[in-house]
C-alpha cells in the first residue's frame, strides 16, 4: 500500500522562526519563491479559482438571511481567517470546494469518492472545526488555527488521499 504524504508548505516560515538578518532574508527569499510558484498554471490557477470563489461567497453572503432561511452574514474577520487558512495550505494539497455555512463560517470540502470526504470550517475566531468520513471510519474535532495548519488536519487530508 502506498500513501500520499502531504506536508506543510516548505516555502513558508513562521513569523517567529528567527529574528536575525539572515532569517529575515531567508524568509523573504522563500516568500518570493512561493509567490512565483503561485503564478504557475499547475499551482497558481487552482489557487486563483479558489480565491475567486471566496470573494464571490463573501459578496453573496454579506447580509443576514442571505439564504432566505435566516443565515448569518459572513464577517470581514471570517473572510480574513479563511484567506489565512487557504494561504497556509501546502501546494501539494488539492484545492477544496468552498461554501458558506448558515452560521457565517467558510467550509472547505475535499471529496475523493462516495464515502470519502473531509471538511474543515473556519470562523472569525480562527477555530477550525473538522469532520471526515473515510469509508467506515469517521473523525471530527476542533483545533485552533495559528500560523500553520494543525497536524491532525494535515494527517486527515493525507488519509483521505491515501490509496485504499
Amino acid at each position: 500500500m502506498s500513501t500520499l504524504a502531504i506536508h506543510h508548505d516548505p516555502f513558508v516560515l513562521r513569523d517567529d522562526a528567527g529574528l536575525s538578518e539572515d532569517a529575515r532574508q531567508l524568509k523573504d527569499r522563500l516568500e518570493s519563491i512561493s509567490n512565483d510558484m503561485r503564478k504557475t498554471v499547475s499551482f497558481g490557477e487552482p489557487l486563483r479559482n479558489v480565491y475567486l470563489a471566496i470573494q464571490e461567497i463573501l459578496e453573496e453572503g454579506s447580509t443576514d438571511n442571505w439564504d432566505s432561511y435566516g443565515a448569518k452574514a459572513v464577517t470581514q474577520q471570517t473572510y480574513d481567517q479563511a484567506l489565512r487558512f487557504l494561504r497556509a495550505l501546502s501546494p501539494a494539497v488539492p484545492m477544496p470546494e468552498i461554501s458558506l455555512e448558515p452560521d457565517g463560517e467558510f467550509a472547505f470540502d475535499w471529496f475523493r469518492a462516495p464515502g470519502w470526504v473531509f471538511s474543515v470550517s473556519i470562523g472569525g475566531t480562527g477555530d477550525l472545526t473538522y469532520a471526515g468520513v473515510f469509508g467506515k471510519n469517521k473523525t471530527h474535532g476542533t483545533e485552533v488555527f495559528q500560523d500553520e495548519i494543525p497536524k491532525v488536519i494535515m494527517d486527515n487530508l493525507s488519509r483521505l488521499y491515501a490509496e485504499r
